[in-house]
């Protein structure tokens, strides 16, 4: 393995470790529910390019808020079972890939597990899960922005 992809991977599993370290612990400094699938989310979002990043915690967003509302009326309309969640995620599974956002599924996976667990809808459970998703791609964007480990791979 030449030097430059050494350098390459350990400056993107440094981002990896350190983002969603710092995502964690922001998101158990603000006490919010399921702290950790802050670090989750930003390493789900962390991609190769920023350019990429950038796109993908949009995507990310935007489908948050469909998330939230599938959940909503499926995890409220099917008796809470194992069949709810399949429900939920072939839904989400469709309409990202109908999108091409095929990259936010996994998010809304996490999400949705943890409105399949809580069964709280509330606005309050809503924004702490959103608090999470905005903390897991702010590290996301500012690690990819952090400087490259070689001057050659931009």
């Amino acid at each position: 393995m030449g030097e430059d992809r050494y350098r390459k991977i350990v400056s993107r599993s440094l981002k990896i470790a350190v983002g969603s370290s710092l995502a964690i612990f922001v998101a158990y400094l603000l006490k919010l529910q399921n702290a950790t699938a802050a670090g989750i989310i930003t390493l789900i979002t962390i991609v190769t390019s920023r350019h990429e990043t950038v796109q993908l915690s949009y995507q990310r967003v935007m489908t948050f808020f469909l998330s939230v509302a599938l959940a909503c009326v499926i995890f409220q309309a099917v008796p809470w079972t194992w069949a709810d969640y399949g429900i939920y995620i072939f839904a989400m599974a469709i309409i990202c890939q109908l999108l091409n956002w095929d990259s936010t599924i996994s998010l809304n996976a996490v999400i949705g597990t943890h409105f399949l667990v809580s069964q709280d809808f509330s606005l309050v459970f809503i924004l702490n899960e959103f608090s999470l998703v905005l903390i897991g791609i702010i590290f996301a964007i500012l690690l990819n922005f952090y400087p490259r480990a070689s001057k050659d791979s931009g």
